[in-house]
């Protein structure tokens, strides 16, 4: 007997890389259905409201600038009418007790930066910046998210520095142009976004975060992340798809080999032509796929992928005196280290900290920002801890030891406001919050509360990523799991690349971005 179909497309999870699957299908009239087991939509790309202060997940947002990769997106789905954004000045900025380094947000401005501190290696730093443009524009851009055997075979001609760094890593791809460990620290800035020191991250992920935020842009959206997830809902239903919300989804329906819909925790059951994951990876094949018949060799593969770290991420919305320096930057990285502070490192519980060092990812908006609040003095202090003691926290959730959880919560609050008192004017703490690795394996649904599903080594990068087609017939995957991977940027591109597969490459004709 034929299976009826409710739904041309089921997708299991609402985050950025769901919604916008879920968005440009819908667009393109296919009948789409997305279920979301919280009550709140968004995932990791959410503004959330405590005590009336906002609390904004996510903190910057690169390839904005008019006609880059992300901003073709966004005017496709017609995002931009809708959503202030916002551009910022600088990308990042580097603080220690040594040192403070801006990176403007511009491509040029950024090299001039480094010339102006690093003047002995102008040229190494112009060479080092030709080559990473050249990999970013003629290269990644121009690639398949998805080549056949043929596209495949001309990748050492078409592709050639992606075969040639394929494998390196950031540290041994800046090696190639400069000897100055003080440059390597410079340009590697940005690893926080990617959850791997420069030792650890892929070389070309790290080329596409510098492209990614110099040269095609870096932005806040004004009101919040959370904007960006109400305008994707909005277009959604107008153009005739679903959502619901605290409905999650306990298994994919078999029939045969074959995906054929989906069993919600509430028993309700909907078909669809296919099934699409936005849920972690793990998640999908160990428990929402565990009845399919699924070959030993994709099973370990499942087994031996490397998850992204967790983290901490404090909310502090404080009264103070922020010099303008601080304000209008996608993150500032503040790097302290434990030897020049007063506390052993024992005594502070839930981070890796086998670099000696404690890193502080923090972004820093005026309340006004979010609000038509007009107090100026009023800010909301962004703070994110990184690579986590899984270990140390999973301690608490399987033992429930909950006093014990909640003095660590404090113990790191109390921690990062002191860390922040000796860095800007703050004359008052108005409101504090805390997510642990808990909160995100609660909140994302995801393998120990990692924040970007599979780590960004080189061997897990662009092709070496999951497929967004699986072993299991009528069986997807979306999000940054998927080519290209890794942060807001790849969960959208992930999501173009899937609707263009559906869509019989009608948008992009299998390359990197909506022509």
């Amino acid at each position: 007997m034929k299976q009826k179909n409710d739904y041309d497309a089921i997708i299991i999870g609402a985050g950025i890389g769901g919604l916008t699957c879920g968005a440009i299908l819908a667009k393109n009239n296919k009948k789409v259905l997305i279920l979301e087991k919280n009550s709140k939509v968004g995932g990791a790309v959410s503004t959330f409201y405590r005590k009336g202060y906002p609390l904004d997940i996510s903190h910057a947002m690169c390839g904005l600038n008019k006609g880059a990769f992300i901003r073709k997106v966004f005017d496709y789905l017609e995002l931009t009418k809708d959503i202030d954004f916002v551009k910022l000045e600088k990308s990042f900025i580097f603080k220690n007790d040594m040192q403070e380094f801006i990176c403007p947000a511009d491509l040029e401005q950024y090299k001039y930066a480094l010339q102006s501190k690093f003047p002995k290696e102008k040229i190494n730093i112009n060479k080092l910046f030709d080559e990473m443009i050249h990999i970013w524009t003629k290269q990644i851009l121009k690639s398949y998210y998805e080549p056949n055997m043929c596209e495949l075979l001309t990748y050492p001609f078409k592709f050639s520095k992606l075969v040639k760094y394929r494998y390196l890593t950031f540290e041994k791809f800046l090696n190639r142009f400069t000897k100055s460990t003080e440059l390597k620290e410079m340009l590697s800035i940005g690893w926080p976004y990617l959850g791997l020191d420069r030792f650890s991250v892929s070389a070309l992920y790290m080329i596409c975060l510098i492209m990614g935020y110099y040269k095609e842009g870096t932005y806040f959206i004004k009101g919040g992340f959370g904007k960006l997830i109400e305008s994707l809902v909005t277009f959604i239903k107008k153009n005739d798809g679903k959502i619901i919300i605290d409905s999650e989804v306990e298994e994919i329906i078999k029939k045969g080999k074959v995906a054929v819909g989906v069993k919600c925790k509430d028993g309700r059951s909907f078909y669809g032509k296919i099934i699409i994951s936005n849920v972690d990876t793990v998640k999908t094949f160990n428990d929402l796929s565990k009845n399919f018949n699924l070959s030993n060799g994709f099973r370990r593969k499942i087994k031996n992928l490397r998850q992204s770290t967790s983290a901490l991420q404090v909310f502090l919305a404080v009264k103070a005196q922020i010099d303008p320096t601080f304000l209008s930057v996608g993150s500032i990285i503040i790097e302290q280290k434990l030897k020049s502070k007063n506390f052993p490192s024992q005594d502070i519980k839930g981070i890796d900290l086998s670099s000696g060092e404690l890193i502080y990812t923090l972004s820093i908006h005026s309340l006004k920002d979010f609000t038509d609040f007009k107090n100026e003095d009023i800010f909301m202090l962004n703070v994110v801890l990184l690579p986590t003691d899984v270990n140390f926290w999973n301690s608490f959730d399987k033992q429930h030891k909950v006093e014990q959880y909640c003095k660590v919560k404090q113990d790191w609050i109390k921690l990062v406001t002191k860390e922040m008192k000796s860095c800007f004017k703050i004359e008052e703490v108005l409101f504090e919050d805390i997510l642990t690795p808990i909160s995100f394996k609660s909140w994302l649904n995801s393998t120990d509360g990692c924040i970007y599903d599979l780590a960004a080594y080189s061997k897990q990068m662009l092709l070496d990523r999951m497929k967004i087609k699986t072993p299991v017939k009528n069986l997807f995957l979306v999000g940054a799991k998927t080519f290209p991977g890794m942060g807001i940027a790849g969960a959208f591109c992930s999501a173009v690349s899937l609707s263009d597969k559906i869509l019989d490459k009608k948008l992009t004709n299998g390359k990197f971005v909506i022509n």
